[in-house]
């Protein structure tokens, strides 16, 4: 019952998050709005704009596309980590296990940093989800007798993952708009 809490708070949280940073881009991020209206009239205009809208839905769609395969993939590895590394542990032994997840950690860390240079934005979008989903994972770890510095830590770095993933989102846009202008 934890698991589909934290799951539904976490998918919750990063799609309210991200469509309020395609909505704030696409009707105030853009070159030709100026948000110094002269009357209440003129915000009314721009969210009556349907080109506005058609770009808001082609963008918002993009990024829910993003989240659903990040969780697509990172569910399964959520369920059944347990199972795999215990199958590990007997069949080649606890030292060849760590040994096998510190070598897919860093082929990770490779495919990351390939994935970034391929599609930034995507890359920040699936950074924004994971550090909220670890957030999520940790804050639901939390118990008030019992909190630790690590899990402080850890809280810290998911929020860094987060600015982290929102800045390369940022990034990525910004570089599509210096090459259309």
């Amino acid at each position: 019952m934890r698991l589909i809490i934290y799951l539904f708070g976490s998918i919750i949280f990063v799609t309210g998050m991200l469509t309020a940073i395609v909505f704030l881009n696409v009707f105030v991020g853009r070159p030709w709005i100026r948000w110094k209206p002269k009357s209440i009239w003129f915000i009314h205009e721009t969210l009556r704009d349907r080109v506005l809208w058609e770009i808001f839905r082609k963008e918002i769609i993009r990024e829910y596309v993003i989240i659903a395969a990040t969780y697509a993939f990172g569910i399964p590895i959520l369920l059944f980590w347990k199972p795999i590394y215990l199958f590990l542990v007997r069949v080649v032994g606890p030292h060849w296990t760590h040994a096998i997840i510190g070598v897919v950690v860093c082929l990770m860390g490779i495919a990351a940093h390939y994935f970034k240079r391929i599609n930034q934005r995507a890359y920040g979008v699936v950074e924004i989800v994971i550090g909220a989903a670890s957030g999520f994972s940790i804050a639901f770890a939390l118990s008030a007798d019992h909190i630790t510095l690590p899990q402080w830590a850890s809280l810290i770095g998911c929020s860094y993952v987060v600015a982290r993933g929102l800045n390369n989102v940022y990034d990525a846009k910004k570089e599509i708009s210096e090459e259309s202008a």
